[in-house]
């Protein structure tokens, strides 16, 4: 599976324009709509797989500060999807509903 995701996500990049993160946001949102038949059982899943699924915006970084996942200050995206990961593996939650979810409720969401 990694050599496929590695050989996908630099097909990708080489696109004109496309960085890391909207590659993630491109296969985060592609996985997400088979990840109940791909993926079963959480608990078996490996963690690594999901880190290029995780974009890091402002978005998903303002709600991982007030779950207190991460500090404020934190600048390294590489810490932050780390912190989040566990976070979910610790909770058993999709870290693509996760991500998906502090996207949306930070960008059009009331503070919480």
């Amino acid at each position: 599976l990694r050599s496929t995701q590695k050989l996908l996500r630099n097909k990708i990049l080489g696109v004109w324009g496309v960085g890391p993160k909207v590659s993630s946001f491109y296969f985060r949102d592609l996985v997400q709509v088979f990840e109940d038949q791909i993926i079963p059982d959480i608990e078996k899943f490996d963690w690594n797989d999901y880190f290029h699924l995780n974009p890091i915006d402002v978005h998903v970084k303002k709600i991982s500060v007030q779950l207190g996942l991460i500090d404020q200050n934190e600048k390294n995206n590489t810490i932050i999807n780390n912190s989040i990961l566990k976070y979910c593996k610790d909770k058993k939650v999709s870290p693509i509903k996760f991500n998906q979810g502090a996207y949306l409720l930070s960008k059009y969401g009331e503070n919480i």
